[in-house]
């Protein structure tokens, strides 16, 4: 099997196009994952992609000990190959390259950007609930400024640095501290559905209702909502790293406080009272993590409230049947949008409503 130069593609590259390519080798290994192959490949595939994220980890977590950003560049693409070499798959097939992934990545933002400037130009409505004009700069500036910082070097370090110290410090575990984006054209596509609409202009009609979301990142959600919405957000990140980066980049934007609020805070010591659209950013958190946030959310959450999540765990607190029965029924299903994201194509994002009850 031909394998390319190591020296070509090491400290020759950027620390970005590193990072890129692993990226890219990892969405292929997932994509064969979910292409209906045989098991014994399944269960390969599966521990070379579980031994490729390990690695990266520990490479990202050496980095932000020692600081040797050559060392980390090298190390990541050899990784990467080390996964493709081990899939038997010949390196001119996969067609993967660290330029080559960092001009996939502008191609893919710059798509990114007309999709986002399209969308908004055809609504014949504002997006906004308080009737204030979309700031369209304001949106593409804060995109453009989020896609930078996901693939910062420093910042990947760091985060793999603390989400290991929090994992052995903590009652969490990592894999509710995985990282996902969301385009802002899927939020759009989520708020815009009819059904959806109805509901958030219901439940943020009365005066000082607001939108939280829980699991806040780097802050996407939290300003697409101030934004687009209008109304005031707050959002929860227990993670130093995410909420620091996140902070930094409102100030950037230069958002009001009373517009974006972020709190570097455990979700669950939350007041709901007065939150009329939660957002959970669920896709990967541990089922004891989720059974104390959907208890929460069904003992404070106002009645009304919309709540927005990327699996669908709280479907078991909805019959369509029983609505009047309040013991039972807590959450009404609104809608179910599909939505790419950024580790799956078609994410199905649920919306509920609050009902009167509790479980």
């Amino acid at each position: 099997m031909h394998m390319p130069c190591p020296e070509l593609y090491g400290n020759a590259c950027s620390s970005e196009s590193a990072l890129l390519f692993v990226r890219e080798v990892s969405r292929r290994i997932q994509h064969d994952l979910k292409s209906g192959i045989p098991a014994p490949m399944f269960k390969k595939c599966f521990r070379i992609l579980i031994a490729l994220d390990y690695d990266v980890k520990k490479a990202l977590r050496d980095y932000h000990i020692h600081s040797k950003k050559s060392n980390l560049v090298e190390g990541l693409v050899q990784i990467a190959l080390k996964s493709l070499h081990q899939l038997n798959k010949g390196y001119d097939d996969v067609k993967l390259e660290c330029s080559k992934a960092e001009i996939a990545r502008k191609q893919q933002l710059a798509q990114e950007a007309d999709e986002i400037e399209h969308l908004l130009a055809s609504m014949d409505i504002t997006l906004s609930l308080n009737q204030k004009p979309l700031n369209l700069n304001k949106l593409k500036e804060c995109v453009s400024a989020l896609r930078c910082l996901e693939v910062d070097i420093d910042l990947q370090a760091r985060l793999a640095f603390e989400v290991d110290q929090m994992s052995e410090s903590s009652e969490y575990s990592d894999m509710n501290f995985s990282y996902g984006s969301t385009p802002l054209s899927s939020w759009i596509k989520v708020i815009q559905d009819p059904a959806v609409k109805t509901v958030l202009s219901a439940a943020l009609h009365c005066d000082g209702r607001i939108c939280m979301v829980w699991g806040s990142s780097l802050g996407w959600l939290v300003f697409y909502a101030a934004l687009t919405i209008g109304c005031t957000c707050w959002g929860y990140e227990l993670l130093c790293t995410l909420h620091e980066f996140a902070s930094g980049l409102k100030q950037k934007l230069q958002l009001d406080h009373g517009l974006v609020q972020l709190q570097n805070a455990d979700l669950l010591v939350s007041d709901l009272s007065n939150v009329g659209v939660l957002v959970l950013t669920n896709q990967c958190w541990d089922a004891e993590l989720m059974q104390k946030a959907s208890t929460k959310l069904a003992l404070e959450l106002p009645e009304n409230a919309v709540i927005i999540e990327y699996c669908q765990h709280l479907t078991k607190y909805c019959d369509p049947k029983v609505h009047s029965a309040a013991e039972k029924a807590v959450l009404e299903i609104v809608a179910t949008v599909p939505v790419p994201v950024s580790w799956n194509d078609s994410q199905i994002i649920h919306v509920y409503r609050k009902v009167a009850g509790q479980i």
